[in-house]
């Protein structure tokens, strides 16, 4: 409860949203995903973060999941959320992809129906925000 009274949601952003809580280790993360709007704080460690706009000719798998559309994916890519941080040459040129990372104290703020994946970088990483 304590720390649910001790921060508000920014500017613009509906308090009704799902609050997000995330603690992790090095080397952990998600990978290419996307969903409604969204803004993360990191509390503590690093996160490196990839995102791209949504494309204008959209895919869906078997199953009606999304399908990341600036590069087909390798199973190692698709299963380690870190392998662009490892292989820097495993992104795909000319696509619309930009990578930062993420430091305590900074918030990331991603628009509705991006797609990122993150890599968490430091040994214990403490993040909180909200997703629509």
């Amino acid at each position: 409860d304590d720390l649910n009274t001790s921060w508000q949601s920014p500017w613009g952003f509906n308090e009704a949203m799902l609050d997000v809580f995330a603690v992790d280790g090095i080397a952990s993360g998600h990978g290419h995903h996307r969903h409604k709007e969204a803004w993360i704080a990191q509390v503590t460690g690093r996160k490196a973060w990839w995102v791209a706009p949504r494309a204008e000719t959209e895919h869906f798998s078997d199953w009606w999941k999304p399908v990341f559309p600036y590069k087909n994916l390798s199973e190692y890519e698709g299963n380690s959320p870190c392998a662009w941080l490892l292989q820097e040459d495993l992104v795909p040129e000319g696509a619309p992809i930009q990578h930062c990372v993420q430091q305590p104290g900074e918030v990331v703020v991603l628009p509705a129906a991006w797609w990122h994946k993150t890599c968490s970088i430091d040994e214990f990483n403490i993040a909180m925000g909200q997703q629509g």
